[in-house]
């Protein structure tokens, strides 16, 4: 009773709609259970129904933790009924595409229930060939086998706990662009969370959740050790950046190499300026190291057979087909690249990808392509000198330039910009907003001042 008296009013409020969520479920659950198995038939589980019911239970459980989150309580309202939409989402809709089509989320459940499957923990190094996985992926199977020896052996439980890394990671990038914005904004919350790639491939067990938690990590450790120069913000986003290189190791590039922006533009402390900068660097060279050794990537020539194998081999279903094209020079190279940007920034478009989720797709990319336009119409030159603006732009080109030269697959590249999809969201609304200078407005919400820029 001490506990209950010593929680704000808003507390009864969660708890109530808690209740009223999962009676929701367990009536769903109830009424859809036959279909449940009929869609289930592509998962190796024997018992669906009991499945399910391990993943709507697990569902309940991760969402009453909210309560208890070190987070403000205004935000655990919004947290709750944005996990309220996830899971339902996972536990219904999501069950027609597992049952469409043949999908990795499935082996990252079933390969750990293999004869020859043995657990070699988290590593940096490349997996064996006769494993047929690269580490990202068989690190993200042992995430499963850690899972399942905590809970039961449900499918539909590992979909939830991924579930639960992507409302994380999207929580993540809403708290950074509140540090950045000086305010909240609510709507960048759902937009992190609801957008329509964000919101549905990190409802599957995958990289693309745990890639999103880990990246939202380091994005908020970036701003705020820019914003606030404690040291403990870049053991957060070094800590981020690291972790987010086991799931896909040349994220280090990615991600560090644009650091290197706002390690320049220090000007407070030199001495934490040439404490970081070398520290950087070496995270560089040793992310550039393992990524030649993964890629097999050790001279130019070996460069150009790559890309020459990958345009080849992107064939089939949504790939762009590639005809065996012959790049023969680095000149050819460079033109690959810049060719390639627009498709790895906004394509799909409708009719792309021939199906509902390529459709949906579709339409997200003709969004973004009209907000990129906005971008272009509004921003001045000048205003791409902050630092955290270039320090964005940094990330968001070095992802295109890594995977325009490997990505000829429109469905999978798609999943692969979730990543960075939020702070590629996050840009284009910060230099797509309207400059105007305005008078004192009083808002909970939206604090602005005049001669402050307002609206997104």
């Amino acid at each position: 009773m001490k506990l209950i008296e010593k929680l704000p009013d808003k507390s009864y409020r969660l708890v109530c709609f808690g209740i009223i969520a999962g009676v929701c479920l367990a009536f769903l659950g109830s009424i859809f259970l036959d279909w449940v198995v009929i869609w289930g038939e592509k998962i190796p589980q024997t018992d669906i129904g009991t499945d399910y019911f391990w993943g709507a239970l697990w569902a309940l459980m991760l969402g009453a933790t909210i309560i208890i989150w070190p987070v403000p309580w205004e935000d655990k309202g919004h947290l709750v009924f944005a996990w309220f939409i996830k899971a339902l989402i996972a536990l219904s809709v999501v069950l027609l595409y597992e049952y469409k089509y043949e999908i990795d989320s499935v082996g990252y459940y079933f390969k750990p229930m293999s004869d020859d499957f043995i657990d070699r923990g988290f590593s940096l190094d490349m997996t064996e060939a006769k494993h047929g996985a690269r580490r990202g992926s068989w690190n993200i199977t042992t995430l499963a086998v850690y899972q399942n020896f905590i809970l039961s052996d449900s499918y539909h439980a590992l979909k939830i706990s991924f579930c639960l890394a992507g409302l994380v990671g999207g929580y993540l990038f809403y708290c950074a662009s509140k540090v950045f914005l000086g305010f909240a904004d609510r709507r960048l919350f759902y937009a992190f969370i609801f957008f329509p790639s964000i919101f549905f491939w990190t409802s599957l067990p995958g990289k693309e959740s745990i890639a999103l938690a880990f990246t939202g990590l380091y994005c908020y450790g970036v701003i705020s050790w820019h914003k606030f120069g404690k040291f403990k913000y870049f053991l957060m986003l070094l800590a981020g950046g690291i972790l987010t290189m086991y799931v896909r190791v040349w994220s280090g590039l990615i991600l560090f190499i644009p650091l290197l922006v706002i390690i320049l533009n220090i000007k407070r402390n030199s001495i934490i300026k040439w404490m970081v900068f070398p520290l950087v660097i070496f995270m560089i060279g040793f992310t550039a190291y393992k990524f030649s050794n993964i890629t097999g990537i050790y001279s130019t020539q070996d460069l150009i057979e790559k890309i020459e194998f990958n345009i080849e081999h992107g064939r089939g279903g949504s790939a762009i087909k590639g005809g065996g094209q012959k790049l023969g020079d680095l000149k050819s190279v460079a033109f690959e690249l810049v060719k390639n940007f627009p498709k790895i920034l906004f394509r799909p478009f409708p009719g792309d990808v021939p199906s509902a989720v390529g459709l949906l797709a579709g339409l997200e990319g003709v969004v973004l392509l009209l907000m990129f336009f906005r971008v272009v119409y509004r921003t001045r030159l000048g205003e791409l000198k902050e630092p955290l603006v270039l320090w964005a732009m940094g990330v968001v080109l070095i992802w295109a330039s890594i995977y325009a030269l490997s990505a000829f697959n429109l469905g999978t590249i798609v999943r692969w910009r979730v990543q960075i999809l939020p702070i590629f969201l996050g840009l284009l609304l910060y230099l797509g907003r309207r400059r105007q200078r305005v008078a004192e407005v009083s808002s909970p919400g939206f604090p602005v001042t005049a001669g402050q820029n307002s609206g997104l």
